[in-house]
C-alpha cells in the first residue's frame, strides 16, 4: 500500500503490520467454524459459509490488503456469524465465539469505526433473539446482557486500540527518527557537505577496497589522481565565496559525470579532488588524468559568465614500491605539486626523483615549525634561526615624528634569509598562521614596552599582519589582549592589519570579531585598501579604525591621485585614520600631506630594522624633524 500525502513512514509501517496480521483472523475463525460444523453435522451450505471467510483470509495473506480488504473481511465475518444460526440452530454456541473474536479484534484495527462496529454487531446479535434463531435456553434479559457485554468489549477494545496504536506509532516514530539520524550521521561523516561527493574518509575506504581486490594481472593496478584547481583563489577573491561554492559544486558534478564504472571520485577539501581507478595500467592512468585536464580546460559557468579554471593533476600507480594507501596519497600529492610547479594545467605522473623534493619540503616544514616555536622565546638565548620581528616606522606627515610601527616577520635559516613570500604562505598552508601572528605580536609588544622605557612614548601602537582565517579563529581576541596587558601596555598598543580582500569574505563574522577586538582595545586596520572589490558597501558595517592606501596608488600619485584622494575622503567620512604605504620619494610625501593623509610609511621614511636598531631610526627622524 502506498503512503498517502502527509502520511509518515512510521504510520505506514504500523498500517503495514496490521495488514499482515489481520487476514489471520478469518482463517482462525473459519477453522473454528469448520470444526463446529463437523461436530454438529452441518450441511454443504453451512460449510460453504465458513469457507468463504477462510478464502478471504488466504487472499489477504497472498497480498490483498488495505482498508478496503479489511472492511470486506470484517463485513463477511459479521455476515457469516449472523447467517450461520439461521441455517443451523445448533451452531449458536459456536457462533458466539465468532462474535466475541470479531469484536475483540476488528475495533483494534479499525479504531475510527470501532465504537460504531461494536454497537452494530451487538444489535445484530440481539436481532437473532428477536427473530427466534437464538432463543434456546436463554431469556431475553440474558441475551440483552450478552449484547451489552459484547458492545462494551468492543468499545473498550476500540479505546485501548487508540492508545495502543498511539504509543506504538510514537515508539515507531522515535525508532525511525533514530535510524534516519544514524543514516544522516553516517552520510555526513563519509560525504562532503557542499558537493555531496564522497569525502576523504570515503576515499580511504575506496583505496583500501581497491588495493585488497588487486590481482597480479598487468592491467589490474590501482591508480590515484589528485586534482587541484589552478585559479580557484581568484574566484573567491573577485566574485566572493558564494560563487566559489557554486563553482566547486559544478566541478564536482562535471567530475562525477565523467567517471567509468571502475572509477570513484571524492572531494578532499578546499579545491582538491581525487579520482581512484581500480583497474588501470600507468599509461591508462596518465591518459585518464590528461582527459581530466582537457575537461576542465573547458569554461565553467560562474555567475552567469564563462570562467576557465584549469586543474593540475598528480598521478600515482601501484607497483615499483608503491603498495599501500599512504604510498599512493604521498606520491600523488608530490606529483600534483610537481604539475603546479611546472606551469599548472598539466598531468604529471610520480617518479622516484620527486621523493627527494617531498623530503626537502617536509624538512622545510619541520624547520618552520621549529622556527615559530623558537620565536616564542623572548629571552636573550633565542637562537638565530628563530622567526623574528623587524619594525618599519609609521610617521606623522604633519610632524615628521614616528607615531607607530609595522612589524614584519623575518626568518634567517642557516645564515640565509628566507623570503616572507615563501614562508608566510607555507605557514598558512600548514595551519601555523595564527601561531606566527601571535609570535610577532608578542615580540612587538616586548619591543614597544622597551621603547617606552627608553622614553619613546610617542610610539603608540605596532601593527601586525594577519589573515582572515586566523583573525576569525576562536579565542584570538583574548589571547592578544593578554599579550598586551602582559607587556605592561595600555589598550591600543596593538593593531591588526587585514587585507581588503579578506574583509569582504565573511562580513558578518568579521564584524563580530572586530567588535570584540575593539572592545578589548585592539585596533583593526584595512591594508592595501583600494585593491579589492565591493568593499565600499561593507565599510560602514565594520568597526574599522584605520585605512591604509596601497603602495600601488602612492606610486602613481604623479599620474592620478583620484583613488588616494577618495580613500582619504572615505576615511574622514567614517572617522578613521588614513595611512599611506610605500612612500619612496619626497614628492610623494608632499602630495600625500596636501591630500590630508594622517601618517605614512615607506623606505623614504625608514626601512624595516630590528627592535634595537629601530631606536636609532627614531633618533634620525627626530634630528631630521
Amino acid at each position: 500500500m502506498s503512503l498517502e500525502p502527509g502520511q509518515s513512514g512510521s504510520d505506514g509501517a504500523a498500517r503495514g503490520t496490521n495488514e499482515m496480521l489481520e487476514p489471520v483472523v478469518p482463517l482462525l475463525l473459519s477453522a473454528v467454524g469448520v470444526v463446529s460444523c463437523a461436530t454438529v453435522g452441518a450441511g454443504p451450505l453451512t460449510m460453504l459459509l465458513t469457507l468463504i471467510p477462510a478464502v478471504l483470509g488466504l487472499a489477504g495473506l497472498l497480498g490483498w490488503r488495505g482498508d478496503t480488504a479489511l472492511l470486506v473481511r470484517a463485513c463477511m465475518l459479521a455476515g457469516t456469524a449472523y447467517t450461520l444460526p439461521l441455517v443451523d440452530h445448533a451452531l449458536v454456541p459456536h457462533v458466539l465465539q465468532w462474535w466475541y473474536a470479531i469484536v475483540a479484534v476488528y475495533p483494534l484495527l479499525l479504531v475510527a469505526l470501532g465504537t460504531t462496529m461494536a454497537f452494530t454487531l451487538a444489535g445484530a446479535v440481539l436481532s437473532q433473539y428477536l427473530v427466534g434463531t437464538a432463543t434456546t435456553g436463554v431469556t431475553l434479559t440474558g441475551w440483552a446482557l450478552r449484547c451489552l457485554l459484547l458492545a462494551g468489549i468492543g468499545v473498550l477494545v476500540a479505546r485501548a486500540g487508540t492508545e495502543y496504536r498511539s504509543a506504538r506509532d510514537d515508539a515507531r516514530r522515535r525508532q525511525v527518527a533514530a535510524e534516519a539520524a544514524e543514516r544522516e550521521l553516517h552520510h555526513a561523516t563519509t560525504h562532503d557537505a557542499l558537493t555531496g561527493m564522497p569525502n576523504r574518509t570515503s576515499l580511504d575506504l575506496f583505496l583500501d577496497v581497491a588495493l585488497h581486490a588487486r590481482t597480479d594481472e598487468p592491467d589490474h593496478e590501482v591508480a590515484l589522481l589528485l586534482l587541484d584547481m589552478d585559479r580557484f583563489k581568484n574566484v573567491n577573491e573577485t566574485l566572493g565565496h558564494l560563487a566559489g561554492d557554486r563553482l566547486l559544486r559544478e566541478v564536482g558534478d562535471r567530475l562525477i559525470n565523467t567517471l567509468d564504472d571502475d572509477q570513484r571520485a571524492a572531494r578532499l577539501g578546499g579545491d582538491e579532488f581525487a579520482v581512484v581507478l581500480t583497474r588501470a595500467t600507468p599509461a591508462q592512468a596518465q591518459l585518464a588524468a590528461e582527459r581530466l585536464v582537457e575537461l576542465f580546460d573547458q569554461p565553467v559557468e560562474v555567475g552567469g559568465a564563462p570562467y576557465r579554471i584549469g586543474v593540475s593533476v598528480g598521478v600515482a600507480t601501484t607497483g615499483n614500491g608503491i603498495e599501500e594507501r599512504s604510498d599512493l596519497l604521498r606520491c600523488a600529492d608530490a606529483a600534483m605539486y610537481a604539475a603546479k610547479r611546472g606551469g599548472r594545467g598539466r598531468a604529471v605522473a610520480f617518479d622516484s626523483a620527486m621523493s627527494e623534493d617531498v623530503a626537502a619540503n617536509l624538512a622545510v616544514e619541520q624547520q618552520l615549525r621549529e622556527a615559530i616555536a623558537l620565536g616564542a622565546d623572548l629571552g636573550p638565548s633565542r637562537r638565530a634561526d628563530a622567526i623574528t620581528a623587524v619594525f618599519q616606522p609609521v610617521v606623522s606627515l604633519a610632524t615628521g615624528r614616528a607615531i607607530g610601527a609595522e612589524a614584519l616577520a623575518r626568518w634567517e635559516l642557516g645564515g640565509r634569509f628566507v623570503t616572507p613570500l615563501r614562508f608566510v604562505p607555507l605557514a598558512e598552508e600548514l595551519g601555523l598562521g595564527r601561531e606566527l601572528a601571535v609570535v610577532i605580536a608578542r615580540q612587538s609588544m616586548q619591543a614597544l614596552s622597551a621603547w617606552h622605557r627608553d622614553g619613546y612614548t610617542e610610539i603608540g601602537s605596532i601593527a601586525i599582519n594577519i589573515s582572515a582565517a586566523d583573525l576569525l579563529s576562536p579565542g584570538l581576541p583574548d589571547e592578544l589582549a593578554g599579550i598586551v596587558s602582559g607587556a605592561g601596555l595600555s589598550p591600543g598598543a596593538l593593531t591588526l592589519e587585514i587585507t581588503e580582500r579578506d574583509v569582504v569574505g565573511d562580513v558578518e563574522r568579521t564584524r563580530e570579531t572586530m567588535q570584540e577586538l575593539r572592545h578589548k582595545g585592539i585596533t583593526v586596520a584595512v591594508d592595501d585598501f583600494g585593491t579589492g572589490f565591493s568593499s565600499l558597501a561593507y565599510l560602514a558595517r565594520l568597526p574599522l579604525q584605520v585605512l591604509k592606501i596601497d603602495r600601488e596608488f602612492v606610486a602613481n600619485l604623479h599620474d592620478d591621485d583620484t583613488i588616494a584622494r577618495t580613500v582619504v575622503g572615505l576615511a574622514g567620512s567614517f572617522g578613521m585614520e588614513c595611512i599611506a604605504e610605500g612612500i619612496e620619494t619626497e614628492q610623494q610625501l608632499l602630495a600625500l600631506s596636501e591630500l590630508g593623509v594622517h601618517a605614512g610609511q615607506g623606505w623614504h621614511l625608514g626601512r624595516p630594522t630590528s627592535a634595537a636598531d629601530f631606536v636609532e631610526s627614531l633618533r634620525a627622524l627626530t634630528r631630521t624633524g
